[in-house]
């Protein structure tokens, strides 16, 4: 009696390990990656004029996640601050159209362009389009490297992934 009650609680802590395995291993090996750039030349900047940088992303794991937020960090910062002549906001682009759409293309086919909140997306495909709505406030912009930063929950689980983005060359 007693070696098949021993031989039992080895099933079951070996069964524990390989669910704590798998468990382990779905979890750090979830990530968006991006696989598209976007960026324009500081002698083409309006100022005051809403820009809308459309980044392609792909979700790599089995679970989708919720998306909680967006934030672009500026990298050159020592205290991560974003500088003071940009204005931003996230959105995600249902129709999934990337690359660089100014205001005036957005004003006259608005339909082609379905932006819904970035905050508590829940991402339903592999494939996704992430779009920064940018406002520059001066033209004198430093052209260097700022970073996006996506917090996300699987599972309820938070996570956090990172991309380096240019905004203006």
């Amino acid at each position: 009696m007693i070696d098949i009650l021993s031989k039992k609680i080895w099933v079951v802590i070996f069964l524990v390990i390989i669910i704590i395995i798998i468990f382990v291993s779905v979890f750090t090996s979830q990530s968006f990656k991006k696989s598209s750039d976007v960026s324009q030349s500081k002698d083409t900047i309006i100022t005051d004029y809403n820009y809308y940088y459309g980044y392609e992303l792909i979700w790599q794991g089995f679970i989708y996640p919720k998306i909680k937020d967006v934030a672009l960090i500026d990298k050159e910062s020592n205290n991560n601050k974003l500088d003071k002549n940009i204005e931003y906001s996230f959105f995600i682009n249902v129709n999934k159209i990337s690359g660089l759409v100014g205001e005036n293309a957005y004003r006259e086919n608005p339909d082609s362009y379905q932006y819904v909140p970035v905050r508590n997306y829940e991402v339903t495909s592999d494939e996704i389009t992430l779009v920064g709505n940018y406002i520059f406030l001066t033209q004198n912009l430093d052209d260097h490297d700022f970073e996006l930063v996506i917090t996300y929950t699987v599972l309820g689980i938070p996570m956090k992934d990172s991309f380096e983005v240019m905004l203006v060359k």
